[in-house]
């Protein structure tokens, strides 16, 4: 558990969320960029209190969300639809769908959550791919609609993000 409040304590948890926000900053990437390619990144000294504290509370959240340890709604509605074997034979994304097969997709997936990328690596993709000709259990359903909506929050947060960051 945290420790940040409006005295000067600080821990190391805070720490972590100040430099984990600070690292889904598209401000803080583009302005680093060529420091990220070639080394570990250089995150910036808090310019103010409020800037540091500010910072934890959006690190906390994307911490909590990513670890899943912050249960999300399917605020997106996604849904797994269509009758078959739950076997992943042809991955493809088309009017809002994953198809997973040729009879069974997730429905209501924007395109940017689709293609969300962080660190080079389109991660729901991937996973897709290394389970190609494995079937998708329940819990496995779940997980993708979970990991979609926490894109999204995830989208929102950086935006948060940049905002404190570029004031």
């Amino acid at each position: 558990e945290s420790k940040s409040d409006e005295s000067t304590q600080f821990d190391v948890l805070d720490l972590a969320d100040y430099c984990y926000a600070i690292l889904f900053s598209n401000t803080y990437r583009a302005a680093y960029k060529e420091f990220l390619c070639i080394e570990f990144p250089r995150v910036p000294i808090p310019t103010s209190k409020e800037f540091f504290l500010e910072m934890v509370c959006k690190g906390r959240e994307l911490r909590e969300i990513h670890t899943m340890h912050k249960n999300l709604e399917n605020n997106l509605n996604i849904e797994f639809v269509g009758i078959g074997s739950n076997e992943i034979t042809n991955i493809s994304y088309t009017n809002e769908r994953i198809k997973i097969n040729s009879t069974q997709s997730f429905t209501n997936v924007r395109e940017d959550l689709w293609d969300f990328c962080f660190g080079g690596y389109h991660g729901l993709q991937k996973w897709f791919k290394d389970r190609k000709h494995s079937s998708l259990s329940e819990s496995d359903i779940k997980h993708v609609i979970s990991v979609l909506n926490i894109f999204d929050e995830t989208q929102k947060l950086m935006v948060e993000i940049d905002d404190i960051f570029s004031r």
